[in-house]
């Protein structure tokens, strides 16, 4: 089947992994946290917590794939045979899953202008993809979509409120 990534950009987290013929083979969560940037990397084993520069975080992949030769995950970056980004946009057009190619990318420059903070990452990340491993095919993996699948009461933000007992004023 072949090693690939999954990408999670959000507006102040990345998460990636690496699966190879369906099994996750290292995990990285980078986020800020209490003025310094780390990240969470599991390989196998236990988590581990290391702290990284702007560099770092501003380049993920780049150090991802620094850190998965090193550690013998991948013996080269060619290996990788594919990316599934999650995409968050409104629309039908983002609604499935669809590879990413120019006309899917200036969809979703377009759709940014509605949903900045969730798109522009986004787009980064796709950008940064094509410079890193610009010869790997990409795939949008529509958020929108497993959310239409869940039931109502699943999509809600919090749970209803039951009737008793009543509220206190």
């Amino acid at each position: 089947m072949g090693k690939y990534f999954i990408v999670n950009p959000g507006s102040d987290s990345k998460k990636y992994a690496l699966y190879e013929d369906g099994t996750q083979k290292l995990s990285a969560h980078f986020e800020r946290e209490g003025g310094k940037i780390v990240v969470t990397v599991k390989k196998g084993g236990q988590p581990q917590k290391v702290e990284v520069s702007q560099k770092d975080y501003g380049s993920p992949l780049k150090y991802l794939l620094q850190l998965m030769v090193k550690d013998k995950v991948i013996a080269q970056k060619t290996e990788i045979s594919g990316a599934g980004v999650r995409v968050v946009a409104p629309g039908d057009y983002f609604a499935a899953p669809k590879i990413i190619d120019g006309g899917y990318l200036e969809r979703l420059r377009e759709a940014s202008r509605q949903a900045p903070l969730h798109i522009k990452p986004i787009i980064l990340e796709i950008e940064n993809l094509n410079r890193v491993l610009p010869e790997i095919p990409m795939a949008g993996i529509s958020d929108s979509a497993f959310h239409a699948t869940l039931p109502p009461p699943a999509r809600r933000r919090r749970p209803p409120r039951p009737a008793w007992p009543p509220r206190r004023r």
